[in-house]
């Protein structure tokens, strides 16, 4: 993974180099070694990275020996100059002068923040006290972990960075592992393992040489639905931010590489690009199917170059136990497969960032839309009751069952404590926008980037190339969040900006309903209605005749299938949740855990999601973690 760690105190140094030494080589698996570099007499920065083929972490950097200070820029910036790593000198000036402007005081340092567009965190190191600050753009779009010991702060992009660099296991986070059993995705800045926490959306988080430290808010998050617009205009208004969000990439993306389903989000996201880059179209496949010739159609519409990536059944296995590091522990690895496909290309395609398509799905769905169902003036604990239901397919929809696996004792604890931090986050909710659906949106989407159930797909990028998001920029968040609920509901908006953009791609078919775009809503909506039915009849038809390969209707793989009947993949998973140091008998109902993996080898595929869960723990916990609750 290209990743950094920057360490700053008195065994900086020393702490920069035992944390090269500790990496294994199946974490860094196509990247290259480590290297230390010294920043400054304060602090030294770690690098994972291949520089030979460009494999390098979004990083830049500018110390100014004058003021003894030092910028760093994890991520990108758009406005009011462009930032990146490959930006030279000029890059660096810009920093500098950011980093003089949120020393100097001449304007609130929330101004100076606004002011910036892009996905970033700022870090900034000064001689005086505090020592070290973060700065976080309004959603934590780019994760800086952090953690002190021995008189030492570590910040890193991961936290398997500082799980090795402090070479010690460490507690589990019980509200993190409710999380993890219930929805699979982060509860605030924490991750499976205590010690570690991230910075928050729109935070401050200043850093003391005593250890202690501060955090206030820059931005608050409060909208209202946009009133006065028309439906037909709404698909105008998305296509042409869009553009603006596209146009502000120029300066720092020149040759653009898009992941290409045949959904609609990723076709939305090429005809975005189209015209302003050469962007290479590359799709994932198992073999042959509907979805891949649609991407194919797409691609050829709109002229990109399209290169498909066939995947082997090993092809998840591959990456697994890397993403689970990655991510924390948190989400679960089924996500993470664009870094292989990348590997898989490896210099097939010259390119210098990578999108995906799929982080504008939020314009197709509203997790809100069956809140006719809960009552006005629902309060923070009923509304908590009502979030399985509202989460579809990236939750468990059911405590008892999701928390089943845990002994009595310690499902009590993982509970109340994944519930009472929760229940700040759907207060915060709440207060941010008065309309039930939004507010209901906003606490699944909208909170924090990280938050979102597919943004580990953006840090499994992250792993292997340089990322950029159409999504992550201002103009195009505002227009997000004031989008009025029976807007996004209709299903309409992604069509219509699409069609806006290239007319031409709205008879080609949406691979999901298998009608061209341009038919109307609601028989998009009728088929989605039938299509989950007819693949569960497919899943059980190949189920019972033992197919693991062959044609999918999707680009993704049936992992499922896989898991329960190929042998390759029945062995990896029964040794890791055999494993006690894997699921550590302190903690786990050995024989609630039997039980599940028997009934999913007998075709209980609605347990995949909890036999994620227990895998990702597991995957985890084996090096790290203690086995006992912090």
């Amino acid at each position: 993974m290209p990743g950094f760690l920057l360490v700053v105190g008195n065994a900086h140094e020393a702490a920069s180099r035992r944390a090269i030494d500790n990496i294994p080589p199946d974490v860094t698996r196509g990247i290259g070694s480590g290297r230390v570099a010294q920043v400054t007499t304060s602090f030294t920065l770690s690098e994972w990275c291949d520089e030979e083929r460009g494999v390098q972490p979004d990083v830049v950097w500018a110390p100014d020996d004058a003021s003894r200070m030092a910028v760093f820029l994890v991520g990108y910036v758009t406005e009011p100059a462009s930032i990146s790593r490959t930006g030279g000198a000029a890059a660096k000036t810009s920093l500098l002068e950011i980093g003089g402007r949120l020393l100097a005081g001449e304007s609130p340092q929330g101004e100076v923040l606004r002011a910036l567009n892009g996905s970033y965190s700022l870090i900034l190191f000064k001689a005086d006290e505090p020592s070290c600050v973060i700065y976080s753009d309004r959603w934590a779009s780019r994760t800086i972990w952090r953690t002190f010991l021995n008189d030492t702060w570590y910040l890193a992009s991961h936290p398997a960075l500082l799980w090795l660099a402090l070479g010690q296991r460490n507690p589990i986070e019980p509200s993190s592992l409710g999380s993890l059993l219930l929805r699979a995705r982060p509860l605030g800045d924490r991750c499976l393992l205590a010690g570690s926490r991230r910075n928050l959306p729109g935070h401050i988080h200043s850093l003391f040489s005593s250890g202690t430290e501060a955090a206030s808010q820059w931005h608050r998050p409060s909208y209202e639905a946009a009133q006065g617009i028309k439906s037909s205009e709404w698909g105008v208004l998305l296509a042409e931010t869009l553009k603006r969000s596209a146009a502000r990439l120029k300066g720092v993306m020149g040759k653009p590489l898009l992941f290409l389903s045949g959904g609609l989000d990723s076709r939305l996201a090429l005809a975005t690009l189209n015209g302003l880059f050469d962007v290479t179209a590359v799709t994932l496949q198992d073999s042959e199917n509907l979805e891949t010739r649609i991407a194919r159609e797409v691609a050829r519409i709109l002229g990109a170059p399209h290169k498909i990536v066939r995947r082997d059944k090993a092809y998840y296995l591959r990456v697994i136990s890397q993403s689970a590091l990655l991510q924390g522990g948190i989400y679960h690895p089924v996500h993470s497969h664009f870094s292989e496909g990348l590997r898989v290309l490896d210099n097939d395609v010259a390119y210098d960032s990578v999108l995906l398509g799929d982080f504008l799905e939020a314009f197709q769905k509203l997790f809100g839309d069956n809140a006719d169902t809960i009552p006005d003036g629902i309060g923070a604990e009923g509304l908590l009751d009502h979030v399985f239901q509202l989460d579809g397919k990236y939750a468990t929809h059911d405590i008892e069952s999701g928390l089943a696996f845990l002994l009595p004792s310690v499902r009590r604890r993982v509970l109340e404590e994944w519930r009472a931090q929760s229940l700040a986050d759907v207060r915060e909710a709440l207060d941010a926008v008065r309309d039930l659906p939004l507010a209901i949106d906003y606490l699944l989407r909208w909170r924090a980037a990280y938050e979102l159930p597919t943004y580990c797909m953006i840090e499994d990028v992250r792993s292997f190339a340089s990322e950029k998001c159409l999504s992550m920029d201002n103009e195009l968040h505002d227009l997000m969040l004031s989008m009025p609920a029976k807007i996004r509901k209709s299903g309409e908006l992604s069509p219509a900006a699409t069609r806006r953009l290239a007319p031409r791609l709205a008879r080609v078919q949406n691979a999901n309903t298998l009608l061209p775009t341009s038919a109307p809503g609601w028989c998009h909506k009728a088929v989605k209605r039938v299509r989950p039915k007819i693949g569960t009849l497919r899943r059980r038809f190949n189920y019972a005749f033992g197919i693991t390969g062959g044609a999918m209707s999707s680009s993704w793989s049936d992992c499922r299938l896989l898991a329960a009947k190929d042998g390759g993949w029945i062995d990896y998973i029964e040794a890791r949740l055999l494993d006690p140091e894997g699921l550590p008998d302190t903690i786990f109902d050995r024989r609630a855990v039997q039980q599940l993996w028997r009934d999913f080898r007998g075709g209980n595929f609605a347990l995949g999601f909890s036999l994620d869960s227990l895998l990702t723990f597991a995957l985890v916990h084996k090096h790290y973690g203690s086995g006992t609750l912090s």
